[in-house]
């Protein structure tokens, strides 16, 4: 195994970050975002010099730990093991000696987030050291695009149809009237959508009432792994015309849109908190894929008092 080493100890010219990279040289989707900033925090210094450790000979890494450390609240970053030196007990011996380092310290809590539930490994590790999982509220679905799909009729008075030249604004709007704790400015729509190489109005689902666009479904592309899949993008309903049973039909129409465009699965990604939509994706035979969890674990020391 080797001695555990500090990361400030590397030898010169020697990058973390680089090291990180190649302990990890292709990380599955879930893990692409906590990659990303634990190579910032890398490369910038601003890592726990003291829990932060390595193992293996100084110029070839076969493991490492990164934490962060504000107050008495400390963060698990990144536990990366080389694929040729799993199953030697590397990781938990890294894990073991931040979280003494860090417990010897006065520290109270350590966090790590976010897990993906699809991380066996990793959670079965975290738990037998006593870090306790508490979901975080995202989930991602799943369901095949094969066999009968669910069909919905259009509730008198609307209409379902592809968005038009010219409704860009307006789709903002709706957007907006939907999710108004996360507002657009009218640009953000080249950003989000117009700008990806897979922008086709003819994606935007809408439902209109009297000229009015009145809920929206896109019936988008994702890559979660293996091949291009069909993603239900954006579900929204006008607080106005919510119960109707527009979500519903929307979502129907885009999973028989993406059906007829090849795709051979859909997802989706949403939130514990919108409990009618979770049931509404169940309906239409989404599964749960994956939950992101926070794992914690009480060290004992103080906790800072919460500001007045």
């Amino acid at each position: 195994m080797g001695d555990l080493r500090r990361l400030d100890a590397l030898p010169r010219g020697c990058s973390a970050s680089a090291w990180l990279e190649g302990l990890l040289p292709d990380p599955p989707e879930d893990l692409e975002s906590r990659l990303d900033r634990c190579r910032k925090l890398l490369d910038d210094g601003r890592f726990d010099r003291e829990a932060s450790l390595f193992a293996g000979r100084r110029e070839d890494p076969a493991a490492l730990v990164v934490c962060t450390t504000a107050g008495s609240a400390s963060r698990l970053e990144m536990l990366a093991v080389g694929e040729g030196d799993r199953r030697r007990g590397l990781g938990r011996a890294l894990l073991t000696a931040a979280v003494s380092s860090l417990r010897a310290r006065g520290q109270a809590t350590v966090r790590a987030e976010p897990v993906s539930s699809r991380e066996g490994p990793w959670r079965s590790l975290l738990e037998s050291l006593g870090f306790e999982g508490r979901s975080l509220g995202s989930l991602r679905m799943h369901r095949r695009l094969n066999g009968r799909l669910p069909a919905h009729p259009v509730p008198p008075g609307y209409e379902l149809r592809c968005l038009r030249p010219g409704e860009e604004e307006a789709w903002v709007e709706l957007r907006n009237a939907c999710f108004p704790g996360d507002p657009w400015p009218p640009e953000r729509y080249g950003s989000e959508l117009s700008d990806s190489p897979v922008y086709e109005l003819d994606r935007i689902l809408v439902a209109t009432r009297e000229g009015r666009l009145a809920g929206t479904t896109i019936a988008w592309e994702a890559d979660y792994g293996g091949s291009p899949g069909g993603l239900i993008h954006w579900v929204g309903v006008h607080p106005r015309h919510r119960g109707a049973g527009l979500a519903k039909a929307l979502n129907a129409r885009a999973l028989r849109q993406l059906a007829d465009r090849g795709y051979a699965e859909a997802w989706l990604n949403t939130s514990r908190r919108f409990e009618p939509a979770v049931g509404l994706y169940h309906r239409l035979g989404f599964e749960i894929h994956r939950e992101m969890l926070a794992y914690e674990l009480i060290l004992g020391g103080q906790a800072e008092a919460p500001a007045p």
